[in-house]
């Protein structure tokens, strides 16, 4: 018994699966993120005005150095990074931490993921078609 166990065990570590990470943010120095905000009111900024975890965050302002923003202004804007994911993969996770507020049928955040000739436009919504899936 003791003998099929080992060689179980070995098997094991045989076939034991990676994980690779793709993609980190922090937002504790620098930002990845791509960022499409436009002529837009409210735009996102990188900065320490309403973090989550640690200092630093992505927040929604109409003026770069707090989290406030005009309510009565319709605004598009977006926040993106290319990822290139490992040849053979057949699951993806997403993982984020997310402090929201903001009013309910009006603001809006999406993820999407899309082919890497999509360029998001300020100003336009994204939509859904072969290549673009919320």
């Amino acid at each position: 018994m003791k003998n099929l166990l080992l060689i179980w065990f070995m098997l094991i570590s045989f076939v034991s699966f990676t994980q690779t990470t793709a993609f980190s943010e922090t937002f504790e120095s620098g930002n990845s993120l791509t960022l499409v905000n436009g002529t837009q009111t409210n735009k996102w900024y990188r900065g320490t005005a309403n973090q989550c975890n640690g200092v630093g965050s992505l927040y929604i302002s109409n003026n770069s150095s707090a989290y406030s923003y005009t309510n009565t202004a319709t605004s598009v804007v977006h926040a993106y990074f290319d990822v290139v994911i490992p040849a053979g993969s057949t699951s993806i996770t997403l993982n984020f931490n997310r402090k929201l507020a903001g009013e309910s049928n009006y603001d809006d955040l999406k993820i999407w993921s899309c082919v890497n000739t999509f360029t998001p436009t300020a100003g336009t919504q994204v939509t859904a078609n072969t290549s673009r899936v919320l």
